[in-house]
């Protein structure tokens, strides 16, 4: 018969164990711990609202009453009665003089004279975020979106450049107005050419937000029922490409006679260097012409010559 057997060692106290069990858990525990908490930031998360800012009312409109306004210039009315504009004359703006004000957002973004034909437009806002909270990209810039601005039964919408149809919402329009002539526009009011374009005016110079990377931003169900558009793209820069002054049309001219001289002497020592009968894997290669308008943000500022679509446009000073 054996005898019973004793354990060997020292039995494990409780709270030993407990400490070893909190110090295995406790990386999964910190994982799920908001990195905002480790600031002391312990109220609700911050969260992006968008809204649909409307035209505001008039205080002496009725249901009934026939707006005083007629549309803008190129505008058709919808049965719904809200406005589509497609195409507007390009604008070949000079730029301002020196110390004259860009322009100015007033406290309405939607002007009361073409309120009537717009159902509103998109704007969001932080809420629990901090106002100095901002996004910073290095090398590759912010997304560059050629094409134009349409309203389509009331709401304003991107148009990319080779596209017949009209795609996302716009959602960073500060200011929807009547321009000097008559046309529908967005940007500042009583601006230099430049801060402003008219709806439906092609080739102007939209940059969106972020970090080169096109994010739709998802339309919020009132502004999907509104617009029938689940989508939206955010641009930080809505503004009118106008013409080249005489220093910066000197400045790219400098700077296509280098890259016309730099790829001459390039192709020039990579050919001596095979005359030489040096194999071509150990000659430099040759460097080709750079495009021809130097890199941004200058491919960006302005147009050396009228666009193509400039039928029936028109300069401002």
């Amino acid at each position: 018969m054996k005898k019973p057997t004793t354990p060997r060692g020292k039995p494990v106290p409780p709270l030993a164990l407990l400490l070893l069990v909190s110090f295995v858990a406790l990386p999964f525990v910190l994982y799920f711990v908001p990195a905002r908490w480790w600031h002391g930031e312990f109220g609700p998360p911050p969260r992006l609202v968008t809204d649909l800012i409307r035209p505001a009312p008039r205080p002496d409109a009725r249901p009934d009453a026939r707006p005083d306004a007629p549309p803008t210039v190129g505008m058709t009315v919808e049965p719904s009665g809200y406005g589509t504009v497609s195409t507007a004359p390009v604008v070949l703006a000079e730029a301002g003089p020196a110390g004259r004000v860009a322009g100015h957002l007033p406290p309405e973004p939607i002007a009361t004279d073409v309120g009537r034909y717009v159902r509103g437009i998109p704007q969001e806002r932080w809420e629990n975020r901090d106002a100095d909270a901002m996004t910073i990209c290095t090398l590759e810039g912010p997304p560059v979106y050629p094409g134009r601005i349409v309203l389509v039964d009331g709401c304003l919408r991107f148009q990319d450049e080779g596209s017949d149809k009209p795609g996302p919402l716009v959602l960073g329009i500060q200011s929807v107005h009547r321009d000097a002539e008559g046309y529908l526009a967005v940007g500042l009011r009583d601006a230099v050419p430049e801060f402003e374009i008219r709806v439906g005016e092609p080739e102007g110079q939209f940059v969106g937000v972020g970090c080169s990377m096109d994010r739709p931003v998802p339309a919020s169900p009132r502004i999907a029922r509104a617009c029938g558009v689940t989508e939206m793209r955010r641009l930080a820069t809505i503004k009118r490409k106008r013409l080249c002054s005489a220093e910066e049309r000197a400045r790219i001219e400098r700077y296509r006679r280098e890259s016309r001289l730099t790829a001459r002497q390039s192709e020039a020592a990579s050919r001596a260097c095979r005359d030489l009968g040096t194999p071509d894997r150990q000659c430099p290669p040759p460097i080709p012409e750079s495009p021809p308008m130097p890199p941004p943000p200058n491919l960006f500022d302005c147009r050396l010559e009228p666009p193509q679509s400039s039928q029936g446009s028109s300069t401002q000073p």
